[in-house]
């Protein structure tokens, strides 16, 4: 039944998709930035090879090849309408490819990676120990793991997917549960926080104002604890 109300909101939707997000660019490019930071330089010495999981339209996914530059990265999605939509957006990055992936199957090991990535992706999958399992398989050794995905107690994300079946297991995504999850798949280093994203999104003039009130709200901890996302993070053994 989850896979079929993903694939109505996503597979069947995918023309509607940008239009829904239209004005969440501020918080975009933030998630995109935090993710960014994350997986730094796990490439070594040399440019990192990511392999990023459920890139949509690749609203994301064109932010995140904006700040890695030099990074190859590889934007997989389930449905291949989105991926057709994606296609037009990221055409102009030489480091983007895109590949059809559901991500609960297992990945040809022909190929490894540095990181992993994801935005708000984890709690649209059935089996999320078995989705983590399978990316850690395509790891290098001690490759990086960093995802954000929105808060599962965070009252104006609960509220905006009320009644969205696509959305049903996102009260299921808090720390607690993650971290278990990525135990389970067999990733260590397991590190999980609270991303300073609290306010809605904005015109771009008044993006730094927002932030620079964001970064103080997250200073208090009952408001820090009911972030609109959580930043994860782990390494494949080795």
């Amino acid at each position: 039944m989850s896979k079929a109300n993903q694939f109505e909101a996503f597979g069947r939707n995918a023309a509607t998709y940008d239009v829904k997000n239209d004005g969440r660019q501020r918080t975009m490019k933030k998630k995109a930035a935090y993710i960014a930071a994350m997986i730094g330089r796990a490439g070594g010495a040399r440019p990192p090879s990511v392999i990023e999981i459920g890139c949509g339209t690749g609203l994301f996914t064109e932010r995140l090849a904006e700040l890695l530059p030099a990074a190859t990265i590889m934007a997989t999605d389930a449905f291949p309408a989105m991926i057709e939509k994606a296609g037009p957006r990221l055409a102009r990055f030489a480091n983007v490819r895109l590949a059809q992936y559901d991500a609960e199957e297992e990945l040809s090991a022909d190929q490894r990676f540095d990181a992993v990535c994801g935005c708000d992706i984890i709690h649209h999958i059935d089996d999320p120990v078995k989705a983590m399992r399978a990316w850690l398989q395509v790891m290098k050794p001690g490759g990086q793991l960093a995802f954000f995905e929105s808060n599962g107690i965070n009252p104006a994300l609960l509220l905006r997917t009320y009644g969205r079946p696509e959305e049903a297991r996102l009260t299921l995504s808090r720390p607690h549960n993650l971290r278990r999850w990525l135990a389970e798949a067999g990733w260590r280093g397991i590190e999980i926080d609270y991303a300073a994203i609290h306010l809605p999104n904005a015109p771009p003039a008044a993006w730094q104002l927002i932030d620079r009130i964001e970064e103080l709200m997250h200073r208090i901890p009952p408001l820090r604890s009911i972030a609109g996302g959580l930043l994860i993070g782990a390494r494949a053994p080795g």
